[in-house]
Formats: C-alpha cells, sequence, structure tokens
C-alpha cells in the first residue's frame, strides 16, 4: 500500500509540475516570508485523497491553509472530526526551474506538528527525494525512480535547516539542529538521473484527526559555480591583475633616434 500510494503521489506532482506555470531558470532565490502575501516565486497546490486516489488542486483547500508574514510561512491543518480525518498534503513548490549545481536550504520549525509529516524536496520530470520529519525524526523520502532507503535519524532540535545540495550527478541531503556548528549528512544519491532542471517544495500532510503545523522560516537556493567556472573566473582575474601591474608601470619610455 504505501509502495501504491507513493506511485500514485508521483504521478500527481508530475502532472502538476508539467501543468503549473514556470518561468526561466533562476541562478539564486531566496525567501523569508516577511510579506502578508506568498512570494511570486513560490506556488500553492494541494494534493487531495493522498492515500487513496490523488488529485491535484490549485491552491490549498479546507482543513489545510496557508499563512505568510513575520518571518514565517505557516502550513497548517485544523483538527477534523476523528471519523473524516483529512489525508491531504499541502505543498508549496517552486515556479521556476534550477540549473546546474545548487546548495538549497529550508529553515523549519517542527514545534507545533505533532503528527503532521513535514518535508523539503527536490524534484524533476523523474521523480522526487528529500526529506521529511515525522515522529521526532527527520527520515529520507522519494518516488519515482528515486526511491525512499530508509535513512532515518532522530532530530535534536525543533528549529532545523535542511540542505540540499546537487554536485554533478550527486544529491546530498544534510541538516543542522539550531545551534548546531556543521551539517549532518542524512544520505546521499549519485545518478545520471539527479542531473537537470531541478524544482523544490515544502510541505506537510496528515492523515489523522489532530491539527498540525509547520513553520518555514527561509527557502534559499544558491547556484554553484562549475569547475570551469571557477577556471574562467581565476583566469579573468589573473588577466585583471596583470593589467593593473601594467597600469601602475606607467607608459613605456620612447626611445630616441640618433
Amino acid at each position: 500500500m504505501r509502495d501504491h500510494y507513493r506511485g500514485l503521489y508521483f504521478s500527481c506532482l508530475l502532472a502538476a509540475l508539467l501543468a503549473a506555470p514556470h518561468t526561466a531558470a533562476a541562478a539564486d532565490y531566496a525567501a523569508y516570508f516577511n510579506q502578508p502575501t506568498l512570494d511570486p516565486g513560490l506556488q500553492l497546490h494541494t494534493i487531495a485523497n493522498a492515500t487513496t486516489m490523488p488529485v491535484d488542486v490549485p491552491g490549498l483547500s479546507p482543513p489545510w491553509s496557508a499563512s505568510t508574514g513575520s518571518g514565517y510561512l505557516a502550513l497548517a491543518k485544523a483538527a477534523t472530526d476523528a471519523a473524516q480525518p483529512s489525508n491531504d498534503i499541502a505543498v508549496v513548490s517552486t515556479t521556476f526551474a534550477t540549473g546546474g549545481d545548487f546548495i538549497a536550504t529550508a529553515v523549519a520549525d517542527f514545534s507545533l506538528n505533532g503528527a503532521g509529516r513535514a518535508g523539503f524536496f527536490f524534484f524533476n520530470n523523474v521523480g522526487f527525494t528529500g526529506m521529511d520529519f515525522h515522529g521526532g525524526e527527520l527520515n529520507q523520502d522519494g518516488g519515482g525512480v528515486f526511491p525512499p532507503d530508509g535513512f532515518a535519524f532522530t532530530a535534536t532540535a525543533t528549529m532545523t535547516t535542511l540542505q540540499l545540495r546537487r554536485q554533478g550527478d550527486t544529491l546530498s541531503a544534510s541538516y543542522r539542529p539550531d545551534g548546531g556548528a556543521a551539517f549532518i549528512q542524512l544520505f546521499s544519491i549519485t545518478s545520471s538521473q539527479i542531473a537537470g532542471d531541478a524544482y523544490f517544495e515544502v510541505t506537510n500532510f496528515a492523515n489523522v484527526s489532530d491539527a498540525a503545523e509547520v513553520r518555514y522560516a527561509s527557502l534559499t537556493i544558491s547556484s554553484v559555480p562549475e569547475p570551469v567556472g571557477y577556471g574562467m573566473l581565476l583566469g579573468g582575474l589573473a588577466l585583471l591583475g596583470l593589467a593593473a601591474r601594467r597600469g601602475a608601470r606607467g607608459p613605456g619610455r620612447i626611445k630616441k633616434g640618433k
């Protein structure tokens, strides 16, 4: 049943990706959720009936809601009747693709999430993978050509920075608890399917009647120059240095003829 759900979820996610409006690839992006309206680089949608027959719906459907401002984006689920718990997934995804190597981070506060399941994911046209938080643990999750591998680590703080990094054909996922000095790697995947345009999403999911809320304090995506880019940059700096040295010497002397 779990594998069946993953297949249905990925089919819906892929359909939503292809149907949603997208802009050209972005090199760098940052959202800190200080405004009362959602950042234009993001869009809301709901995966309704996620555990049975999932359907992608633009926007969020009750009992789910989203609010932004005061420095965070909240994805919240109101408590429902015990006989009719919600089994929808609230999703906020980027409207643009990122090509090349990147470092993407999301800062999340899980303290209000209760029985919910929140996550930060990379996805493209063949699959998705990333981290979700549930029951006090961070887990690796995925679908399509990136199946879950079952890694799980207990989170040591409610405010956690989640990081997805792509370098060539390798995607790594790491986390850093609030106050932590360094990132801790959760998993790494190397595959030719990792390359190409990448999209990102933050989610919240609960299939119980309890209320659930997760707050994301920021979402940032930074491009990482490829090795050839670093080479060109160093070469350019060397030329600038040479030109500066020549300029400091002043014009050459003109020899007089005899």
